[in-house]
């Protein structure tokens, strides 16, 4: 199945889901300088619970919701392929991240007392 990404805050950046070994999630993408973005297209290659892990270029895998995708024709898939770019994390989106990221590092040190 083909997809487009038409809600880009509907992914899973933080799971530790894998294909073929490659986690999907921000800590992998990292090192494409990758973020998902709306109009990204990609194949869907393994189906979770709560997932759609679609693949958008060789070793770059993003866990989607439903609501996240819309399924595309192999045609506009094919076409729309430029859109693919690794130009990372928005402004908007590094502030969320950080903020997501302190949320959890605070977490961890009040149950593990470090």
């Amino acid at each position: 199945m083909y997809v487009k990404i038409v809600d880009k805050g509907e992914c899973f950046s933080t799971t530790m889901e894998s294909v073929n070994g490659v986690y999907a999630n921000k800590e992998e993408w990292a090192k494409y300088n990758f973020y998902p973005q709306n109009g990204m297209v990609g194949e869907v290659v393994k189906r979770t619970n709560t997932a759609y892990v679609v693949k958008i270029k060789e070793g770059i895998y993003v866990p989607m919701t439903k609501n996240g995708i819309e399924e595309i024709s192999y045609e506009e898939y094919h076409r729309n392929q430029s859109n693919n770019v690794c130009k990372g994390m928005d402004e908007r989106q590094t502030r969320i991240n950080n903020k997501f990221d302190s949320v959890v590092g605070n977490i961890w040190k009040l149950f593990t007392n470090k």
